[in-house]
């Protein structure tokens, strides 16, 4: 059996692992398919290699692919195939059917809102992100939720008593 420390997998940002909920294992899961459980370590990984063997997310986050700030690489695990799509992190909201199979339009030139990516690490809120993007192409999520950090507009407070008396004397009038 192979564990985390033999693997020959290329880094990937979408990888992670983390602990399960009685913290006696942990697992590796797929941040770009939703969280999507590739397999447990110190189990048989033999799924983890196949499946991220041929991602092609560490290829698109290569100092050569010039990637955006903005992308959002998602991956549909489904019974037989994986398919991977790639969304902008600012426009998925406006059409989420609308995700690309290819980098089209995700580079430089075109794109107004092109940025580059760090490489070295995910931007905040990506696994918001990517989860809503994910959720929102294949219909699970009905309507985009306001991500963590938005609290709502500002609410007005209620007029003094002083206010009060004022605004109704005017109305007697």
């Amino acid at each position: 059996m192979k564990n985390r420390l033999t693997m020959n997998l290329r880094p990937c940002l979408y990888r992670k692992q983390r602990p399960v909920e009685d913290d006696t294992e942990v697992e590796i899961v797929c941040l770009a398919g939703g969280n999507h459980r590739l397999g447990i370590t110190g189990s048989d990984l033999t799924c983890v290699e196949s499946v991220c063997g041929q991602c092609p997310i560490p290829d698109v986050l290569t100092e050569e692919a010039k990637p955006c700030l903005y992308l959002l690489p998602i991956r549909i695990f489904g019974e037989v195939e994986i398919e991977t799509l790639y969304q902008c992190r600012v426009l998925y909201r406006l059409n989420p059917k609308r995700a690309d199979k290819s980098l089209s339009l995700h580079f430089p030139k075109a794109c107004e809102w092109w940025f580059p990516h760090p490489l070295e690490f995910l931007p905040p809120g990506t696994e918001w992100h990517t989860y809503r993007a994910r959720g929102l192409y294949l219909g699970e999520i009905e309507e985009p939720a306001p991500p963590p950090w938005y609290w709502g507009s500002p609410s007005h407070p209620e007029p003094g008593p002083g206010w009060r008396r004022l605004l109704s004397w005017i109305a007697k009038k």
